[in-house]
């Protein structure tokens, strides 16, 4: 099997530092050679762009910091994930806070009829934007693949997630909305 990897160093949607580093950790610690061992062939796409200079954090939306910068990178790497599927390429996705969910997420709905998610994680990420606490997308990717966002984080999803196949796994932290 061919592989892309696709790095997204991107703290964007959670406000907090650390998460943009994964990408490098993980090339830093032999990710290419460990999947190469297993008799894949890596394509290593590098890193999409993540914005650095942004204006304020709610000047482009009250409720969503960053919101600007997450769609950019979101869409940057909904082209980079459609393409793998395109070559038919399995790609690998390593990053970041999980507002990257929304490029990935979007772009294999887009490629596969009727996709199925399986999301491990201890949150659901379905905050939508009028309710949500702390106004961090990386809480909202679930919701706007769902078709459920309210801002311009939608413009991302080409064809919505039915909500019937998203499976949450270990699932510990709604919030009340």
């Amino acid at each position: 099997m061919e592989i892309n990897i696709i790095g997204v160093p991107t703290s964007l949607g959670c406000d907090r530092n650390g998460p943009q580093l994964a990408p490098k950790m993980l090339r830093d610690h032999g990710l290419v050679n460990i999947i190469e061992l297993q008799g894949h062939k890596v394509n290593d796409l590098g890193d999409v762009h993540v914005p650095k200079n942004l204006p304020e954090k709610f000047s482009e939306h009250p409720k969503v910091k960053n919101l600007g910068g997450v769609i950019d990178v979101s869409s940057q790497l909904y082209d980079l994930v459609y393409r793998s599927y395109q070559e038919r390429h399995f790609p690998i996705v390593i990053g970041g806070d999980h507002s990257l969910t929304l490029g990935s997420g979007s772009a294999a709905s887009q490629y596969y009829d009727n996709l199925g998610l399986i999301w491990f994680d201890a949150h659901g990420d379905i905050n939508m934007e009028p309710a949500s606490p702390s106004g961090n997308a990386h809480g909202m990717p679930c919701a706007a693949l769902m078709g459920l966002s309210v801002t311009d984080l939608e413009q991302v999803v080409r064809r919505k997630v039915n909500p019937k196949n998203i499976f949450w796994i270990g699932t510990r932290d709604l919030d009340v909305a």
